[in-house]
């Protein structure tokens, strides 16, 4: 077994070294550990290979699976002692929030991190964390503060003698001053970091490098050095699979060459993006590269490509601002798993062992006790005390003199106290409420005062809290005892017992009432957060579904053609290359029709631009009308002007010349009245067929040659198809 266990250890130690040169394989490494680990429940090697696992997923850029990895990481190191790796666990989870942009739930890890890291004496770990600090301090553009922060943890890192963290600081420091454009001291850093870095160790941290290597040689007129650096470090990111470091490259290298006037290559590298980002992640990222395409197709003076981008910016802006929202719940759930859960856990420790100190004393006091952790071990596997009252009821029973049991919920809107659990002589009692401000309430004495009260002679005690009794819900009591429900100072509410006997209760009887309090508080203090974390949740999803309406709704409008109402030339060219490439991979053929109407300009200038959108939504009718039968849907498009194009994937060339003969009947029964046509005098139509089986990646040639074909048959007298196969 200790082979085996060292076997997967070395494994583990070479997941860290993939970490940062190819994330993916060190992530499925550090998997076979884990699956090892579990299977043997070693616990701590378990953590570890989570820990790896959740580094490897926040530097792929995959977030969401980070986080939720890191957070079973730090359920399972709690209590093991292995402070190190609890350590790394909250740097991680700090560097997740971090690149999510929640800046706050990152200083909240990172100072975990730093608590620990200081306590443990783990100099190289606490130099990082200084260091991550720093960025978070430079994100917010607090330059002073950021260069403080790298200034500490350099000096932490000197007595740790850890180079890469040196590497990392130059690096930062050149970062820092750019950004401050102090360019002789960034280029003084540089240069410093470039001596330092090994290329081939560190693939991430030399693409860092290089990057901002490229960017202070923008600002030095260094132009092709420039491009240079910025491409080479653009390879690394697509080799090591580092998408959000990608991103942000592309962009920097896109406004380099813009300043060159070198729109196209800009625009193309954008795209490229795009492209990219099938599952629509990485929203921040994103987010300036539509901003960034929407502004160079704007300069270009292509309208209709910048305003797609400017929606699409609006709505990725709108759908971060809600994944926000969502990350907070996320948070809240945590909170309710980490530090609720540790705390509660350790308070039921401690009342067990107060449990078994008291139970040795006297054999009845053993059975009392038995009987409260009876009870304490139904309301922990429930937290929910509704479900459980009437057993609640009897089973106090057994342990005191009990008529009457009530537990009153605290209502801070009308700071009252409202018994909404309440049982005398087996049966509910009515809801009822009673008023914090009532001068004769021993509950809201209790309450106020924070007070337990046992009183075994009503009429004689009473008189000790209030100044007269005030009528109460059901038969009168001649003992009582309240004690006010609490978690960490926040008031739940308050819990009664009450008997009709004098003398019905003891300072055990308080022991045992106390110890249940604690358990009926947290319960129903988590059944309210429960309820409200449900309605949080539900009100996110209400709005995540409006929203999601209103993106199928501008997506369908965004594809279509605003006259006609069929596809537009940016959906055609989608789904043009998207039937290309299926066809290209099963080498099947594809056909593409292209329309044009006959003296098109004429009808125009004869009948005016009102009757010719007329014409022009004819024709869209009749092809759709003609068409859904033949093929899929949105394949009908407007290519401009007075052309159209239909695309018929799996079609050969007769398949498209019998469509092509059906439209031109079609066409012909609608009898459009022409009279400049020196053709006929109706409205007819040209029509251009194409059919190829793909032998590559651009599928141009197949619209050359519908063009040709449609040049063909205007060329032999127009009102005819032209066909070439």
């Amino acid at each position: 077994m200790s082979k085996l266990l060292e076997k997967y250890k070395k494994l583990l130690i070479e997941a860290k070294k993939l970490e940062r040169i190819n994330p993916k394989e060190g992530a499925l490494l550090a998997e076979e550990v884990r699956s090892f680990a579990k299977e043997h429940n070693h616990e701590i090697l378990e953590s570890e290979a989570l820990l790896r696992i959740g580094r490897c997923s926040y530097l792929k850029g995959d977030l969401e699976a980070a986080s939720g990895i890191l957070n079973e990481g730090l359920l399972l190191v709690d209590g093991l002692g292995a402070k190190e790796v609890e350590c790394e666990m909250n740097l991680s989870m700090g560097n997740t929030y971090y690149f999510m942009e929640i800046h706050d739930q990152a200083v909240s890890y990172y100072t975990k991190a730093l608590d620990i890291s200081r306590k443990e004496n783990l100099i190289h770990l606490e130099a990082g964390i200084l260091n991550n600090i720093a960025a978070i301090f430079y994100s917010l553009e607090d330059m002073e503060d950021s260069l403080e922060y790298i200034k500490s943890g350099m000096g932490r890192q000197k007595e740790g003698s850890d180079a890469f963290l040196e590497t990392s600081f130059a690096y930062n420091l050149a970062e820092l001053y750019y950004r401050n454009a102090q360019m002789t001291e960034a280029r003084s850093q540089i240069d410093r970091t470039m001596e330092m870095i090994d290329g081939n160790k560190d693939r991430l941290l030399y693409a860092k490098v290089l990057h901002i290597l490229g960017l202070i040689e923008n600002e030095e007129g260094k132009k092709e050095s420039c491009f240079t650096h910025l491409e080479m470090a653009l390879e690394i990111s697509i080799e090591t699979k580092e998408f959000l470091m990608e991103m942000e490259l592309r962009l920097d290298l896109a406004e380099c060459l813009i300043k060159e006037k070198k729109t196209d290559r800009s625009i193309r590298i954008l795209q490229e993006a795009v492209e990219k980002n099938t599952k629509n992640e990485f929203g921040t990222a994103m987010l300036k590269i539509y901003r960034k395409l929407a502004e160079y197709y704007d300069l270009r003076g292509e309208q209709e490509s910048a305003n797609y981008y400017y929606r699409k910016h609006l709505l990725t802006l709108q759908g971060i601002e809600e994944e926000k929202k969502r990350e907070r719940v996320r948070g809240i759930k945590l909170h309710l798993k980490l530090k609720q859960y540790k705390d509660e856990t350790e308070l039921y420790k401690n009342l067990s062992s107060k449990l078994q100190e008291k139970t040795g004393l006297l054999s009845d006091s053993y059975k009392q006790m038995q009987i409260v952790s009876e009870i304490g071990q139904k309301i922990t596997a429930k937290l929910d005390i509704e479900s459980i009252f009437e057993d609640l009821y009897k089973d106090m029973s057994r342990l005191m003199k009990l008529n009457t049991l009530g537990i009153g919920i605290y209502d801070r809107k009308t700071c009252s106290i409202k018994y909404s659990l309440s049982m005398e002589d087996g049966e509910i009692m009515p809801v009822h409420r009673i008023n914090l401000e009532n001068p004769s309430s021993l509950a809201a004495y209790s309450v106020n005062q924070d007070q337990e009260l046992i009183i075994n002679d009503m009429e004689k005690e009473y008189h000790q809290y209030v100044n007269k009794r005030s009528s109460s819900v059901g038969k009168p009591s001649k003992s009582a005892v309240f004690i006010p429900l609490k978690v960490k100072e926040k008031l739940i509410g308050v819990l009664t017992v009450q008997s009709r006997e004098i003398n019905s209760y003891s300072d055990k009887s308080l022991m045992a009432l106390n110890t249940l309090a604690s358990y009926i508080a947290i319960a129903i203090n988590n059944a309210q957060k429960s309820q409200d974390l449900k309605k949080e949740i539900q009100n996110k999803e209400r709005a995540q579904k409006s929203l999601q309406v209103l993106n199928k709704k501008l997506k369908k409008l965004s594809n279509k053609d605003g006259l006609t109402k069929v596809a537009n030339r940016r959906y055609l060219d989608y789904q043009l290359e998207k039937d290309w490439q299926k066809a290209l991979k099963h080498a099947q053929k594809i056909s593409l029709l292209l329309l044009d109407i006959d003296y098109f300009k004429e009808y125009n200038d004869f009948y005016g631009h009102l009757k010719g959108d007329e014409v022009l939504k004819k024709i869209a009718e009749i092809l759709t009308r003609t068409l859904e039968e033949e093929v899929l849907e949105d394949t009908v498009a407007r290519y401009g002007g007075d052309e159209f194009m239909v695309v018929l994937p799996e079609a050969d060339l007769e398949k498209g010349k019998k469509i092509a003969d059906k439209v031109m009947r079609e066409m012909k029964k609608e009898e459009i009245q022409h009279e400049e046509s020196p053709l006929l005098n109706r409205v007819s139509l040209s029509i251009g067929i194409a059919t190829v089986i793909p032998e590559g990646n651009n599928h141009t040639c197949l619209i050359n040659k519908a063009d040709q074909a449609l040049y063909k048959a205007k060329r032999n007298g127009r009102n005819r198809i032209g066909a070439i196969g």
